[in-house]
């Protein structure tokens, strides 16, 4: 259904009232020059105005930081009343706000907690944010627009900042301490629909100025008594019918300042000026009339009404309880502030939402800009938007362009359409014949303004060796526009290989057929093939190289192959993984296509662990039964967690099974007697895997025939326990599955079980609660607390943490605890990035929920050598939910007690923090396990002298990295610390000389490498510095 705007006129005489629309200025500055201090703007590399505040020691801090109580604490408001402040982060349904609460102690105890606006209030201070000017008697003609039609074809997003991946609005700007957000949403209004109108976009959009709006264009008598400097604005929009009947002029002729009251500049009047067409209100609360004009014209002027909860706005979907407009008429609603839409979207939770842009820098809200719902506020009260065209609307102009992207079944159709400053609806007819017969929407499907732009259509499902017409179709309100007629012809089917099939890579080139695929922003060619072996074949064997591209998915696909009337296929090959970290996974995939693409049963994460030289067997039921059945082996998630992947000896035979494909996991939970190990059977080989678990031994490969632990059958990840171990003593451990072809086993790790016995220390024996170090509130939780010398008492091997919650939680969460020490007594604020420098990651898991009144142990899977003396403990613990996390605010609730600036917490949800945490007193109980010295089944380290010529290590003393050398080959390096603790373990190396080990995250001091030739150990001592 089409509506046109209703006519009105409004004759409206208003005595004695003042500007009350628009007004209100820049919180964060106000509250800086308030407090005496300078306030400026900086342009950062974008162009984003970005406001600071001077301190009275010449110190330059973010505005909204220093506002929000976030920096400078000692010269805030709070400060000079005598009270702490501090920012506290609370969620409203869908939307999250910063504000600053002020807290004070009283004598008798008591605690007085205030917002800062009222411990401001309760000494009669005020920033006074909205501004009032002198309101004369006003009139008001606003025109119908004759070429105004609201659609319901709108799309689900629309967004100025991104269309047809353009920018067609500038960088955020920020009004500081003077209520010309008038003049910031007129000029964003008008610069929006110029930059749409004139094509403009990117680094060339238009940047007028808003200093000519308020002291030059508001010094006019026409105008005066309606907007004018730092006084506001009122309901008439006179500011929009200036730029109609005088223009505006771009910002280098009159930059912007928040000074009050200024001159308009003599140059002014010979400066270029832009002027526009008109100006037009939408129907009050009409969301669809909105959007029209957002898609149709640019950017649209509104206003808001501000209250606390939008002014402390940080993020998410904002909404309140002002969502009707009670005004007479409706555009008159109060309101006291102007901002501009420059588009909107869809959120399944909370519906319609618009983007809103704010004048008060990039620091407030989601980089200056806010998701509203699409009446709170009163946003949809009191919209306007401007016209601007050099040419009337008109039928559109449409130009059939080549195909591209033909395949035997597949092609893209293009063409350029200028819409002709009228909404154009883009399609394409296709067929075998000029009358067509097929219709598929173009991308984009709707076009607004004058700007030719390309158009697409992807085509699938198309017969091979055959030629097909079409054209492109544009329809708007003004006429329907074909382009020329083309043609293309796809190109005939591929030649399939018949089963078995065997492709061993014996050339530089790659087979006949076989192609790869690299999707992810920047991604690059990641094949070749490689003269080397290191997949266990002979040369050449396929590499996939890494790049710094996350997310990101490579391929490797074969030919087509034949696999009619087969219902199952063994694909076999071997492979080698040089791994660098977690975040990649290895997958072999199926397709018909080449374009939809089907997992197998095969999938591999990647560790910082190599895979050593392996055949995999794998059983694949998906696409089969097909003239083109296509195989892939693929890279996808961060593709720089791999160094190199090597892939050699592939086959695909007709049915038939091979033995399990499973990988083992890393040990944990490692105690003087007892460790816990599992792993992952990825395939049963095409037969039931009957039986899986673990095997273990005192000596290098284990197998079934030592000791073992079962756990269970089939496929998938399982775990297993040892018990009855040797204290201080090195075991090897490998997975095993077994079917009816035989016995597989995963790759080998090592461990060294804790010495006997241990001390057990407890800090804290407050019974107050709190969420940390265990909450899931927030998706993203961190907290670090800090354990003096004194209080631990001991010295030795820590191997086991515990906190006390008092609730019982089931949710699982993955957690990551890290350790380090510290000369501090206690805890400054920091980013995490800094809080866990230089500290060692010692348990990286799963928090399995929890017992209410019961300490909840973590054993460590790295253990900690705390030496003492004038080293502090620094615990820090990460939860990792995810999202907007999970539970509620109390999470666990964990017993604390109070130890002054000794915790320390961030949090954020949908990603991890980035931002400076809070520092407090609350710091949790914790009990620690500390054990005695652990060593090796050798002689006592600190007497070990380099035993051998063979191996050497370079350079020596370092300061991280170092290169171990030998004239043989390396099997496996063990790192320990001078006390005799295992920090480090590289199994299972293929036939190196040489090998780098990185000892960065490890503190100063000297540490034995252990060296094995896959005959004897050879030792080394070095030092890191």
């Amino acid at each position: 259904m089409k509506k046109k705007f209703t006519f009105i006129v409004l004759i409206l005489a208003i005595s004695l009232l003042t500007f009350a629309q628009k007004g209100y200025k820049n919180p964060a500055a106000a509250y800086c020059e308030f407090m005496g201090y300078r306030y400026s703007i900086q342009i950062d590399k974008t162009g984003n105005e970005i406001g600071t505040c001077t301190l009275p020691n010449g110190e330059q801090v973010n505005a909204w930081d220093f506002y929000k109580g976030k920096v400078a604490k000692e010269y805030s408001y709070a400060a000079k009343k005598g009270y702490s402040i501090e920012t506290v982060v609370e969620k409203i349904d869908g939307f999250t706000i910063e504000k600053t609460v002020c807290t004070s102690n009283s004598k008798n105890g008591a605690q007085e907690k205030l917002s800062l606006e009222e411990l401001m209030a309760k000494y009669g201070d005020n920033m006074q944010l909205e501004t009032r000017g002198p309101g004369k008697e006003i009139y008001e003609i606003a025109k119908d627009n004759p070429n105004f039609k609201i659609t319901k074809a709108t799309p689900t997003s629309f967004d100025w900042r991104s269309y047809n991946g353009h920018s067609y609005i500038g960088a955020v700007r920020d009004q500081g301490n003077c209520g010309s957000c008038y003049t910031f949403g007129a000029n964003a209004c008008a610069e929006g629909t110029y930059n749409f109108a004139t094509g403009s976009y990117d680094s060339n959009t238009a940047d007028f100025s808003e200093a000519y709006i308020a002291w030059c264009l508001g010094s006019m008598p026409a105008y005066s008594s309606h907007f004018s400097g730092c006084n506001g604005a009122d309901y008439t929009y006179s500011e929009l019918q200036a730029l109609v009947d005088i223009g505006v002029i771009p910002e280098s002729y009159f930059p912007y300042t928040d000074t009050d009251p200024q001159s308009c500049p003599s140059s002014t009047t010979s400066a270029p000026k832009t002027k526009f067409n008109a100006w037009y209100r939408v129907p009050c609360s009409d969301v669809e009339a909105i959007k029209t004009a957002i898609m149709t014209y640019g950017v649209v002027d509104a206003a808001v009404y501000v209250s606390s909860a939008w002014q402390n706005y940080s993020g998410g979907i904002y909404s309140d309880a002002s969502t009707s407009c009670p005004g007479s008429p409706c555009d008159y609603t109060t309101t006291n502030h102007a901002i501009a839409l420059v588009g909107w979207g869809y959120d399944a939770t909370y519906g319609d939402y618009w983007i809103l842009r704010n004048s008060w820098g990039p620091s407030w809200g989601e980089g200056g800009y806010m998701r509203t719902a699409v009446t709170s506020a009163r946003v949809a009260c009191s919209v306007c938007y401007m016209v601007y065209q050099n040419t009337p609307p008109a039928a559109p102009t449409a130009t059939t362009v080549a195909a591209s992207g033909v395949t035997n079944n597949t092609a893209t159709l293009n063409a350029t359409v200028n819409p002709n400053n009228a909404s154009t609806t883009v399609t394409f007819e296709y067929g075998l014949t000029t009358s067509y017969g097929s219709t598929v929407n173009g991308t984009p499907n709707i076009l607004t303004g004058a700007s030719a732009t390309g158009v697409t259509a992807a085509l699938t499902g198309l017969t091979a060796s055959t030629t097909y017409n079409y054209r492109v179709k544009a329809v708007n309100s003004y006429g329907t526009t074909y382009g020329s007629n083309m043609t293309f012809t796809t190109l005939a089917d591929p030649i399939s290989l018949t089963l078995p099939v065997t492709e061993n890579f014996t050339t530089s080139t790659l087979p006949s057929q076989w192609t790869t695929q690299n999707e992810g922003s920047g991604i690059t060619e990641r094949w070749s093939l490689s003269n080397t072996t290191n997949a266990g074949g002979s040369a050449y064997e396929l590499k996939c190289s890494y790049q710094n591209i996350s997310p990101g998915t490579t391929r490797i696909v074969t030919a087509p192959v034949n696999t009619i009337g087969v219902s199952q296929v063994t694909f076999s090959f071997r492979h080698m993984l040089d791994a660098y970290g977690t975040g990649a996974t290895l997958r072999l995939q199926t397709s018909t296509d080449k374009i939809n693409w089907t997992n197998t049963s095969w999938s591999v994460a990647t560790t910082s662990t190599n895979i050593a030289a392996t055949t995999v067997s794998v059983p694949v039921t998906t696409n089969l039964n097909s003239n083109n059945t296509y195989f892939a082996l693929v890279v996808d998630g961060n593709l720089y967690q791999i160094d190199y992947w090597y892939i050699d000896n592939i086959s695909i035979t007709s049915g038939g099974s091979t033995i399990p494909t499973v990988t083992t996991n890393t040990v944990t939970s490692i105690a003087a007697n007892s460790a816990t190990c599992g792993g992952n059977v990825t395939s049963d080989g095409g037969a039931a895997v009957t039986e899986r678990g673990i095997c273990y031994a005192t000596t290098a490969t284990p197998t079934t025939a030592n000791s073992k632990v079962t756990s269970g059958t089939g496929t998938g990840t399982f775990t297993a326990n040892m018990s009855g171990l040797t204290a201080s003593t090195l075991y090897y451990v490998r997975a095993y599955a077994i079917n009816a072809n035989g016995t597989a086993y995963g790759a080998q790790q090592s461990f060294t079980t804790l010495p006997s016995g241990g001390t057990v220390v407890t800090i804290g024996t407050g019974t107050s609660t709190q969420g940390y170090p265990l909450s899931c509130y927030y998706g993203y939780e961190r907290s670090s607390s800090l354990y003096t010398a004194s209080e631990l008492g001991t010295t030795g091997i820590i191997n086991k943490v515990e906190w006390y919650p008092t609730i019982t939680l089931s949710y699982n969460v993955p957690v990551k605890i890290y350790i380090k020490t510290t000369t501090a007594s206690t805890i400054s604020s920091s980013t995490w990035a800094t809080a866990i420098s230089g500290a060692t990651l010692v348990y990286d898991g799963t928090m399995a929920g929890t017992t209410a009144n019961a300490w909840k142990a973590f054993s460590l899977s790295t253990t900690f050598n705390y030496t003492g003396g004038s080293n502090n403990l620094m615990v820090l613990v990460e939860t990792n939910y995810g999202g907007t996390g999970a539970g509620s605010s109390s999470g666990p609730a964990c017993r604390y007690s109070t130890a002054t600036n000794r915790h320390m917490y961030i949090r954020a949800d949908n990603s991890a923090p980035t931002g400076t945490a809070i520092v407090s007193s609350r710091r949790p109980n914790i009990r620690i396990t500390i054990g005695g010295v652990a060593s090796p089944k050798t002689e006592n380290l600190d007497q070990f002298e380099n035993s051998s010529e063979m191996i050497s290590a370079y350079p020596n003393p370092t300061t991280g990295v170092i290169t171990i050398k030998s004239e043989g080959t390396i099997k496996s390096i063990d790192v320990y610390s001078i006390t005799g603790a295992k920090i480090l373990s590289r199994p299972n190396i293929t036939d190196q000389a040489s090998k780098d080990i990185d000892l960065s995250k490890f503190n100063n001091g000297i540490y034995i490498i252990i060296v094995n030739d896959g005959t004897k150990n050879h030792t080394l001592k070095v030092t890191k510095q």
